[in-house]
Order: structure tokens, then sequence, then C-alpha cells
């Protein structure tokens, strides 16, 4: 099957009649498709712009699909293959993508909103400028990414196989307990902040499998079991990055040349600077864009870490549940 089955006129008004029951409610019985594999046949289906709402699109084979700049909203898709699709500008809001494949889709400006994805598999899809908010991404492949966002956003058992560059990951913006707030001296505050709490904004057995994160952001996530490369390339705090800071600032002090001024100025803008930043965050950031302070903000907050480490488990406040 071709594309060219979808221009026949006898083909054009079966395509018609297949995008208005996917607008409608998703329902295809009755109408003359061909069977793949157990799906119904609409592969290169041509439906850019489609729009649908509260439809249910179980179980169809749309490889290769024409569906860019479509709008899908309030829609389940389950059980789906979008291998090769072109989902370019698409908008999913509202709804669910499970058990589906998008390898090699391009989803090049792909827009998520409020949803729910798992068990989807997007290995060498196109993925620039992909824009997520407020979605949970359970048993997900990722592919290569590119100046992406995702914001308000959690993931749980997903895998990144390729670089991830120039993207951010930004928990919602939260009240924090912050510096001033504290008592003078209340060591067992700091201690608190470096003890794990319970978020949502999160990653959670997690796989990076590149080493090349270069731009990329974490603002404000929880790791909790996370997983990146070995490698110098990378600095990863995975646990109360906000803590880590002010230690790593204090330590520096002492350090009054340009690389001193510039770690805290950067510090700053990581850290204290960042509303949405909880004090059970990790973070992680590619030296490679550190320039000449790399090796010292290494060194500096992979102490600053380990003295915090050391302090909670000499002495653990009370509200502390396990260990950093």
């Amino acid at each position: 099957m071709t594309t060219g089955r979808w221009l026949t006129a006898e083909g054009a008004a079966l395509a018609r009649q297949v995008l208005r029951r996917l607008a409608d409610d998703g329902d295809l019985a009755g109408l003359a498709l061909p069977v793949v594999e157990g799906r119904p046949d609409l592969r290169e289906l041509p439906g850019g712009g489609l729009i649908t709402g509260d439809a249910r699109l179980a179980g169809l084979d749309l490889r290769r699909a024409w569906l860019f700049q479509a709008l899908i909203e309030h829609t389940e898709l389950t059980g789906c293959r979008l291998d090769g699709a072109d989902l370019s500008g698409t908008v999913l809001a509202g709804g669910s993508v499970t058990g589906c494949s998008m390898t090699g889709a391009k989803a090049n400006d792909l827009l998520i909103a409020d949803g729910h994805w798992e068990g989807v598999d997007l290995t060498g899809a196109r993925a620039n400028h992909v824009t997520a908010e407020r979605t949970t991404f359970v048993r997900c492949t990722f592919p290569r990414l590119a100046k992406a966002e995702f914001r308000a956003c959690s993931f749980e058992e997903c895998r990144f196989t390729g670089p991830v560059r120039d993207c951010q990951f930004l928990a919602a913006p939260r009240d924090v307990f912050r510096d001033e707030e504290r008592a003078p001296g209340d060591r067992g505050a700091a201690l608190r902040e470096f003890a794990p709490g319970e978020r949502g904004d999160a990653f959670r057995d997690v796989e990076f499998a590149s080493d090349d994160l270069r731009d990329t952001e974490f603002h404000g996530m929880d790791f909790e079991s996370v997983r990146f490369p070995e490698s110098d390339r990378l600095i990863v705090i995975p646990r109360a990055f906000r803590a880590v800071a002010r230690r790593a600032d204090r330590r520096s002090a002492s350090r009054t040349d340009e690389i001193g001024r510039e770690f805290r100025r950067f510090l700053s803008s990581q850290s204290l600077q960042r509303p949405e930043k909880s004090e059970t965050a990790g973070w992680a950031i590619d030296r490679r864009g550190l320039g000449d302070i790399a090796g010292f903000a290494a060194e500096t907050l992979y102490v600053a870490q380990n003295e915090l480490r050391a302090e909670l488990v000499d002495s653990p406040p009370e509200n502390v549940v396990g260990g950093p």
C-alpha cells in the first residue's frame, strides 16, 4: 500500500470518511479498510490538520501518516503504530497515549499538555522544539532531543537514548524554604533540606544513555534512582542541590579571583535565584558549558555534597526518613 491509494477518487472519499470518524469518536466500524497485522490499515493517511476531541483511537496502523498540525484533545490513543508519521506541530492535550510506537516519527514542534503517556517508544524520532507541560511519562523511550522544554512533568522508568541538548526540565514554581526564613545557626534546617521529600516533578528510575547534555538545565526536579553515564563531562548532584549550592558558595568565599567570583554568580543563577527549586531537587550539568570554572565547580560542589552527606549520617534530624 502506498500514498497513491488515497489519491484515487475512491481513496479520497474513504480518507474523508476516516477523518470524520476520527474527529468524532474514533469508531471506524463498517468502513472498507484493509487490516494489517490485526490493525485497520491507515498507513500514509493524509490527515494534516485533523481535529479530534473526546475520541478513542485504539489499535490503528498509522505508520507514515500525515498528521502534521493536528489538534488531538482529550483523546485516548491506545496500541497504535505511528512509526514514521509526520506529527510536526501537532498538539496532544488533555488525553493519554498508551502502548504506542512512534519510532522514526517527525515530532518537531510537538506540543503535549495535561496528558499521561505510558509505554510509548519514540526511538529515532526527530524531536526538536518539543514542549510538554503537566504530563506524566511512564516507561517511555525518548530519542535525541534538542531545544525541548518539559515543564511540571514527571518521568517514571523512562530512558533517554541520545544526546539531550539545549533542553529544559522545569518544575512548577512553588514556595521554598529560603535562607532568610531560617533562624541563625539552624544547622538542623540545612540538614532537613538534604533529606528526601515527596515531589510530583521528578525523575524516578530514569536513565540518560548519553553524556551529551550540553546547554541542558534541570531546575526543581527530584532525582530518584536516576542514572547518568560514568563520565568526567558531567557534574551530577542527585539530591538537595540548593543546600549543596549554599555550602559550595561558602566554601568558595576564600577564592577571590575571577574563577571564584564567576563560580558564585553561576551558583546564584542555578539555585539561589530559582524559585522553583525545591529543597530536595537534584541537578546535573554538562561541564563543557562551564568554561574556565568547570574544574573548580566540580571539585567544590562534590566536596560540599560529601560534607552534607557526612553530617546527615552523623546527626540525622528527627524528621528525616532514609539518607541522601
